[in-house]
Parts: C-alpha cells; sequence; structure tokens
C-alpha cells in the first residue's frame, strides 16, 4: 500500500460530508474510509487543529518524535496546530473528521483547554465504542432527515 502526503489522499480515501455548517470556528464534518496499509507521510495543518474518531479499524499516530498512539473504535484524536504528525492504517478505518481554528478561551470557556491555543501535544483519547456508536448514529439520524448537522458536543461520560 502506498505511502502518501495529505494532498494525495485522493484515490486511497472514500469520504462523505456529513455537514458543512458547524458553527465557527469548526469547518465540514466527513466520514472518511481509508484504505488498509495506507500511511500519510508527516504533516502539520499549520494554523488549523484537526479532530478524528476512529469509528471502525485500526491506525498508528505519530507525533514526530514525540509520541505514538494504537487507535481502535472509540478513541478521539486531537490535533493541535503546528503539530507535526504521521499516520498508519492497520487496517480499514473509517474516521469521523472535522478541521477546526483553535478556540478562544473567550469564547469557548474550558474547550479551550482541549481544541485551543493551550494544545500543543498530540492527544488520544478513549471515549469508548458505545459511546461512539450513539454519537454516529445521532448524527446519521439527524442527517436522514435533511438537516444540517450544526454541532456536535462530545462527552465521555
Amino acid at each position: 500500500m502506498p505511502t502518501v502526503t495529505p494532498s494525495g489522499l485522493t484515490g486511497y480515501v472514500r469520504s462523505e460530508t456529513l455537514s458543512d455548517a458547524l458553527f465557527a470556528p469548526m469547518g465540514i464534518l466527513k466520514r472518511a474510509r481509508y484504505q488498509t496499509g495506507l500511511q500519510i507521510l508527516p504533516h502539520d495543518h499549520g494554523g488549523s487543529c484537526q479532530f478524528l474518531l476512529v469509528l471502525s479499524g485500526e491506525t498508528h499516530f505519530i507525533e514526530c518524535g514525540i509520541s505514538r498512539f494504537v487507535c481502535t473504535p472509540g478513541c478521539a484524536i486531537i490535533v493541535p496546530a503546528h503539530c507535526e504528525h504521521w499516520w498508519r492504517m492497520e487496517e480499514e478505518t473509517v474516521l469521523m473528521q472535522f478541521d477546526y481554528l483553535p478556540f478562544s478561551q473567550r469564547a469557548f470557556g474550558h474547550l479551550a483547554l482541549l481544541f485551543g491555543p493551550f494544545q500543543k501535544r498530540l492527544v488520544a483519547i478513549d471515549m469508548g465504542v458505545g459511546a461512539t456508536e450513539k454519537l454516529m448514529s445521532e448524527i446519521e439520524g439527524i442527517c436522514s432527515e435533511g438537516i444540517q448537522v450544526a454541532a456536535g458536543l462530545i462527552s465521555a461520560a
């Protein structure tokens, strides 16, 4: 399986937009299916951040020179701005993902600790498979009604 840059993923990923109407500072919410063995070369997202939730499969996320995470269903990954990282799909992997600009503490309070400029390192959080399936079921239900998903509140509780 190939090793590609993020701009070279087109032939190896199938994705669908779940919503393009998220509240600022979040971008498009999508579900993407990555092929087994696909490896994405080291890169960063500049001033934007990325949130990924593993729905199925297994992927390895590596923050260059610092940490490594084995991510299976229920694992959420937060990639902060300017964090160089790469990843590899150990098996076909489906992710829910969105890019966002760092949350300001003034506008988002404590959410800025995880999704804001304070976050400097790659973070992996095990939300659990049950919580992940419930979240995706709710998003799919809303989308099937033809309503754009305005926001998703993710809780490990």
